[in-house]
């Protein structure tokens, strides 16, 4: 589209025939698709103005599109040609934008998009919506026939509303092969390779399906991996759950506090702040979460930057949990929900209320009307609510489920008859004991794998896969950087045929621990976290202990180490960077998200090597920098910006410590979203109905005992004076 078209004018014709979009059989609009550049400060990555202004019902522009859309309408439904029609409104969801871009001062370029739909990102002109307009219109019109939609051979459930869809459904059409258990499941070959035998298995997928890529999900992974020039990374996810640190700590009696408040992402934007215009230092004063009395510091020091330069931050629309409250909370007042821990006094205060006042425990079935982030809140207001919201959030955050099916035939011309290592039982979630122990065993496998050669012939298959998954608190898409459970020494320390041995320390950490006098042998990649590139997320059926077949969820990727920022790989190889299996648009991010500060991201499979996992190996997302946040940093650093040998908990987020110190722990799987949250808030008002029934009942039977104790004083005294 043109600014000549922008600039146009365009009125209603007179006497217009008027058609409705609400007897639509079919809406997949949402606004959750829409821009989020809206400020005429917005600036992308070149420094260009680049910004959205939404168009009314009854501006120009939207009036000539809901002409030719009630033309269009009118001819399909074959209503007489003799009067102009027009659309009341646009389909629900959907909305016309004006992107402004262009360099500042200059002359702005104006073009209209139309944006709303859960599986097209934008559409670019009237004649490329007609098609998915009358589509929309169809009560017996099954699939689209606009240009994108022609892509799939069925149309995707999106995860892109408010609650994320899903539930994977395995194909009856044709018997599958059946995999043996295993968390740890096999290395694979990504590209078959021609250049003599193999001793793993090769899978060729066929490209008789594609897979269009969801909006959120390719945003979500571009906002990690591609990080803007001026502004904090988006860290966060609609729907994720997060913890709240609060402006004002809610101040309980005894000096204990309440600074944070659990809360569900339900939007994410960017605001303008004014430009930094010194070189001094800001010191901020922030409450703490690890004391109840001191407040940590964190100096941030500002830039400069041209004077029409825009400085954004993200702000985050957070429905707080248990509570009438929903605000926008700026992104350094959010924190991930693995990111911290209610402590123990903390949690001692809270229920020691509760134990002396158990008739006044509220079982509430709605939300209690308190807003924590008011600066007038109070601790006796805040007790059972933030009780309630703890305990939720826990219920989240043991619950899972897949998201955004798509099947994908597969011919698989070899198969090794026996995998690497197995000790799982599936997607049941075993201890990180079983899991630790399984990698272990596959370990110890790797010497001998070239030797399991016992191949053959399997066919075509069906494969499930999924776009994304959520796991805990968490959104986790294909593409995805994650955390897994297992330190990067219980993964062939010492390297093995398929993967390379863990890192030496860097030239400047190797002279530093030679002049503390010690061995830097021992301070390898091996002692920090193991991280997986997710390439695909996808089904397999195996057979159970009773014979029966089961499905088992699991990812496979390639996987990274952390190495010193100066190492040197001493066999430098190229990795072949593979494409998505079937997916249009960008599989995973162009770009690995930033590494933490001081080391980088080194992959340790050979080239054109695959892991596949168990989902239960899942640690959580990575979250890049999260450590520099202003509450995070006093924690994890000590007062000489060392690294804090106590904060392994903090430090897993980034791969620092291992995964085994921080880690998501799924046991229940649910339909979606929506069910997980339903559950979660079902369990807390049982569990809180339980505790106050047994204190009540304890307390009943204590003044029971003192009752009939002081029956038997009164018994004695009598007989003493007889």
């Amino acid at each position: 589209m043109s600014q000549r078209r922008v600039n146009q004018s365009h009125g209603l014709p007179q006497h217009p025939a008027w058609l409705s979009v609400k007897d639509f059989p079919k809406s997949d609009g949402t606004d959750s698709q829409y821009p989020t550049a809206l400020s005429e400060a917005s600036v992308d990555e070149s420094g260009s103005v680049n910004y959205y202004v939404p168009a009314q019902n009854d501006d120009s522009i939207c009036i000539r599109w809901r002409k030719e859309l009630g033309d269009a309408l009118a001819k399909h439904r074959r209503l007489p040609a003799n009067k102009p029609y027009v659309l009341s409104t646009l389909p629900k969801g959907y909305k016309i934008f004006v992107q402004n871009k262009g360099q500042p001062g200059a002359k702005i370029r104006q073009d209209i998009y139309l944006y709303g739909s859960k599986t097209v990102l934008k559409f670019r002109s009237i004649p490329e919506f007609i098609p998915h307009f009358l589509w929309l219109a169809d009560v017996n019109k099954e699939t689209c026939e606009c240009k994108y939609c022609v892509r799939t051979s069925h149309r995707p459930r999106a995860s892109t509303s408010r609650i994320a869809p899903a539930q994977p459904v395995i194909p009856p059409k044709e018997p599958r092969p059946l995999e043996q258990a295993g968390i740890f499941t096999a290395i694979s070959y990504t590209r078959a390779d021609d250049s003599g035998p193999q001793s793993l298995p090769s899978s060729r997928r066929t490209d008789d399906f594609v897979a269009t890529m969801l909006p959120d999900r390719a945003r979500d992974l571009d906002a990690v991996s591609n990080p803007k020039e001026g502004r904090m990374q988006r860290l966060f996810r609609k729907n994720e759950l997060v913890w709240v640190v609060l402006e004002q700590p809610i101040m309980g009696p005894e000096g204990e506090n309440i600074a944070t408040w659990l809360g569900i992402v339900t939007d994410a934007r960017t605001k303008t702040a004014p430009p930094h215009r010194n070189h001094g230092t800001t010191t901020l004063d922030v409450p703490s979460l690890t004391s109840s009395s001191t407040q940590a510091e964190s100096s941030l020091h500002a830039t400069n930057a041209p004077t029409w330069t825009a400085q954004q931050q993200f702000v985050y629309r957070i429905r707080f949990l248990c509570v009438c409250a929903e605000h926008s909370v700026d992104a350094d007042h959010v924190i991930p929900f693995q990111a911290h821990r209610v402590s123990d006094t903390l949690r001692d205060a809270l229920f020691a209320i509760q134990l002396h006042q158990p008739a006044n425990i509220a079982v509430a079935s709605t939300d209690f009307d308190f807003d924590p982030w008011a600066s007038d809140a109070q601790w006796v207001d805040a007790v059972q609510p933030f009780l309630f919201a703890w305990e939720m959030g826990t219920r989240i955050s043991h619950c899972w489920n897949l998201t955004d099916s798509w099947e994908k035939k597969i011919s698989t011309t070899m198969i090794a008859d026996t995998p690497v290592a197995s000790t799982s039982t599936g997607v049941g979630m075993d201890s990180i004991a079983n899991a630790y122990n399984a990698a272990a065993l596959a370990n110890n496998s790797y010497d001998s794998i070239s030797a399991r050669r016992n191949q053959r012939n399997i066919g075509n298959k069906t494969e499930v896969n999924f776009q994304g998954i959520w796991w805990g608190a968490e959104r986790i898409w294909a593409g995805d950087l994650v955390r897994l459970m297992l330190p990067r020494s219980s993964l062939a320390p010492q390297g093995s045929a398929d993967i390379l041995p863990c890192a030496e320390p860097g030239p400047s950490s190797r002279q530093q621990l030679e002049q503390l006098g010690k061995k830097p042998s021992l301070y390898t990649s091996g002692i920090r976290g193991l991280f997986m590139l997710i390439d695909r997320i996808f089904l397999v059926e195996r057979k159970a202990d009773n014979n029966s077949r089961k499905q088992e969820a699991r990812v496979a990727g390639q996987l990274y180490e952390l190495v010193d920022e100066d190492w040197v790989d001493p066999e430098p190889r190229p990795f072949v960077q593979q494409g998505s299996h079937g997916l249009s648009a960008p599989p995973r991010p162009k770009r690995l998200p930033p590494a933490p500060v001081g080391y980088k991201f080194h992959a340790i499979l050979r080239p054109q090597r695959e892991m596949v996992f168990s989902v239960i190996l899942l640690g959580g997302r990575y979250y890049p920098r999260i450590l520099t946040h202003q509450y995070l940093h006093p924690i994890v650093r000590t007062e000489e910006g060392k690294l804090n040998l106590n904060a392994n908990f903090l430090c897993a987020l980034e791969g620092l410590s291992a995964g085994t110190f921080n880690y998501v722990e799924p046991i229940e799987y649910k339909k979606d979203r929506e069910e997980i949250v339903s559950y979660a808030n079902m369990k807390a008002i049982e569990n809180v109905r339980a505790y106050k029934e047994s204190r009540l009942r304890h307390e009943a039977n204590t003044a029971m005992d003192t009752e009939v104790a002081s029956d038997e004083e009164v018994d004695e005294l009598a007989m003493d004076i007889d």
